[in-house]
């Protein structure tokens, strides 16, 4: 199961893994701050969008810079690598109240989270014994990278625990007496599977409306005039909310979360063959 790999690399004491009262406490505990209820409040949810907005302005100014300076009209970039910036930085910096760079996000922690996701998928399926990477010997160049990268997400996982104390983030509103180890592989779980999730649900959604231009036109016609991003305003894009559902209805956000037809479906490709 996904849950063993992920267990292996983050600590068996795990919301995801673990079972008890302990932590069907903790579970509950941690239901109010960090979930959707609090998430949508007026003041919280302008955090993040202040962070997305600047984060995202920046990025195409360096851009735009780059086309002026290099007179190209184009260029590719690696998408899904630049969602996740953004979203590790919400999650870091709003979620948790830390103050990582933008460059120290992207350069770094996002580099090396990808390799360590990478390691759970290949881990869960190949890892019979079940060995932890830091047993194993640095005998090829993947190995020693991989215990630099999960090095890295010990730090990064340090940096979100170190502002509990001060209640920073979303901290302020978790009580709970449990010890910060015992919250350690949670917040493991939390960077990792929720950055892989939401990018993966941004990406998809980003690509679904690349390849249908006419619905990438009332995407953005629909959201236009919106100078407050509020959970009410949004939920008012009603064709905006419809791609959104689609995405996640053709394209899950985990990898491990198959969809099967319950019954016999046409489905139209990229080429206009229908199968």
């Amino acid at each position: 199961m996904p849950s063993t790999g992920i267990a292996q690399a983050t600590g068996k004491d795990t919301l995801l893994f673990a079972n008890g009262p302990i932590w069907r406490r903790q579970r509950k505990l941690a239901a109010s701050p960090f979930g959707k209820t609090t998430l949508f409040q007026p003041e919280t949810f302008h955090e993040f969008e202040e962070t997305f907005r600047h984060t995202i302005h920046s990025r195409l100014e360096a851009l735009e810079k780059y086309l002026r300076d290099s007179g190209e009209t184009s260029i590719e970039i690696q998408l899904e690598a630049e969602v996740k910036a953004v979203m590790l930085e919400m999650l870091v910096n709003n979620f948790f109240g830390a103050t990582l760079t933008y460059d120290e996000i992207r350069n770094r922690h996002v580099p090396a989270l990808e390799r360590v996701i990478d390691h759970i998928v290949r881990d869960t399926v190949m890892n019979k014994l079940g060995l932890p990477i830091r047993c194993l010997p640095s005998y090829s160049r993947r190995v020693a990278q991989t215990k630099q990268d999960y090095q890295a997400f010990e730090e990064l996982t340090e940096i979100a625990l170190s502002t509990r104390a001060e209640k920073k983030g979303l901290w302020r509103q978790f009580k709970s007496d449990a010890p910060d180890k015992a919250l350690r592989s949670n917040v493991k779980v939390f960077l990792a599977g929720a950055l892989e999730a939401t990018t993966s649900y941004a990406t998809w959604a980003i690509s679904h409306l690349a390849r249908d231009p006419k619905a990438q036109q009332r995407v953005a016609a629909e959201v236009e005039d919106i100078d407050d991003y509020s959970p009410e305003n949004l939920a008012r894009s009603r064709f905006f909310s419809n791609c959104l559902e689609e995405t996640l209805r053709l394209t899950p956000s985990l990898y491990f979360l198959p969809r099967q037809a319950s019954a016999d479906t046409l489905v139209e490709l990229s080429d206009g063959r229908r199968r």
